[in-house]
């Protein structure tokens, strides 16, 4: 089992960056711990790691589908399809994404909606954002959790 160390972290260009080891040598490069809003919640504490991973596959199906947002920060590797002009993926992950943000917007309310607008499109989140996400993170996951289990299934 390999010994997890805990390394200091700096602020630089208002960003928490962390020195860490490139593989198993010794050249070392600073890693951006909080590049987005999704991962300063994590860091804070306001949301659980699995929350995390929920909202982050949002985020990713959102950016992947077109509607811009913010390119997803897990990099673990996604069954991806040959380039094909006539098939029409990108029209159901849009359409995948919509229908999920109107079961979010049904079942958590406009509120909850709004803020995962916020989430999604990494924009500055003020105290009371978090405080609403802190208190209210079940509203925002939960629905999105739902939908996608539910997706392939009808």
């Amino acid at each position: 089992m390999k010994k997890m160390i805990k390394m200091k972290t700096y602020l630089f260009n208002k960003k928490n960056i962390r020195p860490e080891f490139i593989g198993d040598t010794n050249k070392v490069r600073m890693r951006i711990i909080d590049q987005t809003c999704l991962d300063a919640l994590l860091l804070n504490d306001s949301i659980s790691l699995d929350d995390f991973n929920v909202l982050d596959k949002f985020q990713m199906d959102f950016n992947r589908s077109g509607m811009i947002g913010v390119k997803a920060s897990s990099y673990s590797p996604r069954i991806g399809a040959i380039y094909d002009t006539s098939n029409n993926d990108n029209d159901i992950l849009r359409s995948k994404v919509n229908r999920c943000m109107s079961h979010l917007k049904t079942e958590g309310g406009s509120r909850c909606y709004s803020i995962l607008l916020k989430i999604i499109k990494d924009q500055t989140l003020t105290r009371p954002h978090i405080e609403f996400i802190k208190n209210n993170v079940g509203e925002i996951v939960k629905p999105i959790k739902e939908f996608y289990e539910s997706w392939g299934k009808s």
